[in-house]
């Protein structure tokens, strides 16, 4: 009887012993690692993936987040991913563009008006071309985060024109597509940690940088640069990566939570990144940063020479695709409708507002509070909504065989009609960019100026004057140019971010 006791007792520990060990095989720790700090839409977004995640799981999956490149700089993670030493990070464009070069399409100048087009290319086919390619480079990708519209600042002037950025010291992420934009604008260029900005700024080692505004703000930069310009010159994507060794490993019902988690986090950190866009503006103003919308038409001419650089690189043909497919989406749903919501920099609707394609608020920094618009644009003419529902022509674009009245009204990215052009040759009549383009012989303006003139008016009801919104570019004869550190730990308060 005893001996049964003590034969029934070891099988009881035994079973106490494994069960542990079951619970054990079945969890999975994982590691995320990313260069924000607590607080920026990107970390927001690291702790709800691994909350997500851990849900999804039923407790199995735990993701530890390391903000502030605890784990080393945007590169160094990289690296690590491809080698299965990190499992998961929230990286950025231009640090993974070095591994696969593919990524450094959507960072071309003015390539987006809006965060919205970006996000639906990289939703879309385009961006599944993308994870294939990371996928050859030992990278997953869970999701497509956002690092925002990009925007100058400097410690010296405002920024208005390229010409008032001849000789400035600007500090660029790992990107060479930044590099390229501030070397086409005269500017010279300098590759600083993001972790080493902050200093860097404070002494003058170099005079301004560009990043999103959300990472201006949060890195206090506007302390040692007291002159944020609005220049919106390119748009920078945040991959949520992981590693495909790690990825392997794992089940297929912890491959669904973990795609679960991402989706979900994803939805978040998009949403949380463009409220900041929205608000900003006002808040560095009342930091008291001098704030001033750049002019966006002779930045975009200047650094036209840029796509001409990667479309004739050996990635040349999907950023020929990303750009054309961007082109494609330039015009707003209320433009075909035919009528324009105007909108402040903060991109808030107001009535009378004086804007740009982009809608972003072109008046003069003086007449910047509310002056109204006193021109009103009038609809495309025989096109207007009904453009939507055409087909896509060969280049990506649609409404291309819109003829009212049977004459050809060649149409403007936005849904406008070119004044007065012959159409471009083989074309359809639509300018890309918003360029024109007719034979170079013909001046391009007579596209720039298809909006016509506009007044604006000071608050107190004095004139100012007309503006003349010029988005063209000069084509070439007969042919469409589409637009085509390791280790480093953050301070308190400056987190490499980009």
């Amino acid at each position: 009887m005893q001996r049964k006791t003590f034969t029934a007792s070891l099988i009881a520990l035994a079973a106490a012993g494994l069960l542990p060990l079951a619970a054990q095989a079945q969890a999975v720790k994982l590691t995320l690692g990313h260069g924000a700090a607590p607080g920026n839409p990107r970390h927001e977004a690291a702790v709800k993936f691994a909350e997500v995640a851990k849900a999804k799981s039923g407790g199995q999956i735990e993701v530890s987040v390391s903000p502030s490149a605890q784990l080393g700089d945007d590169a160094a993670m990289v690296t690590a991913l491809r080698t299965g030493a990190l499992d998961l990070s929230a990286n950025s464009q231009g640090a993974v563009a070095g591994v696969v070069p593919e990524y450094a399409a959507f960072g071309m100048p003015f390539l987006f008006a809006n965060l919205g087009q970006a996000w639906k290319l990289l939703d879309g086919p385009l961006g599944q071309e993308l994870a294939a390619k990371s996928a050859d480079k030992g990278l997953v990708v869970l999701g497509y985060w956002d690092n925002g519209i990009r925007h100058m600042s400097n410690s010296k002037k405002p920024i208005t024109k390229p010409e008032d950025m001849k000789g400035m010291k600007m500090r660029t992420p790992p990107d060479a597509v930044t590099v390229d934009i501030m070397q086409s604008l005269g500017a010279e260029a300098q590759q600083i940690k993001f972790a080493e900005l902050y200093v860097a700024l404070q002494q003058g080692v170099v005079d301004g940088q560009e990043n999103p505004l959300m990472n201006i703000n949060a890195s206090k930069l506007y302390e040692v640069n007291k002159f944020v310009s609005l220049t919106g010159h390119k748009y920078e994507m945040t991959p949520l990566l992981m590693s495909k060794r790690s990825w392997d490993k794992l089940s297929d019902a912890h491959k669904k939570a973990l795609q679960e988690a991402a989706a979900e986090a994803t939805a978040l950190q998009r949403k949380l990144s463009q409220e900041a866009d929205d608000k900003l503006v006002a808040d560095l103003k009342g930091k008291g940063v001098q704030v001033n919308v750049a002019d966006k038409a002779a930045f975009e001419k200047a650094t036209e020479q840029v796509d001409d650089k990667w479309m004739a690189s050996p990635i040349g043909a999907y950023v020929k695709k990303v750009i054309t497919a961007a082109r494609a989406k330039y015009a707003r749903p209320s433009e075909e409708a035919g009528h324009e919501v105007h909108r402040t920099l903060d991109h808030q609707p107001v009535p009378g507002g004086v804007v740009d394609h982009d809608g972003r608020d072109l008046r003069h920094p003086v007449h910047q509070h509310r002056a109204a618009l006193l021109h009103r644009r009038q609809p495309a003419v025989g096109c207007g909504a009904a453009r939507a529902a055409l087909p896509l022509d060969g280049h990506g674009r649609r409404g291309a065989g819109c003829r009212p009245g049977g004459a050809h009204h060649h149409q403007l990215p936005d849904g406008h009609p070119a004044r007065g052009g012959a159409p471009p040759r083989g074309h359809g009549g639509v300018a890309v960019r918003g360029r024109s383009l007719r034979h170079a012989g013909t001046s391009h303006l007579e596209h720039a100026r298809h909006r016509g003139r506009r007044e604006v008016a000071h608050p107190a009801g004095a004139r100012i004057g007309d503006l003349r919104l010029r988005h063209g570019r000069h084509g070439h004869a007969g042919r469409a140019r589409p637009g085509v550190g390791p280790g480093a730990v953050a301070g308190p308060r400056h987190s490499p971010v980009a």
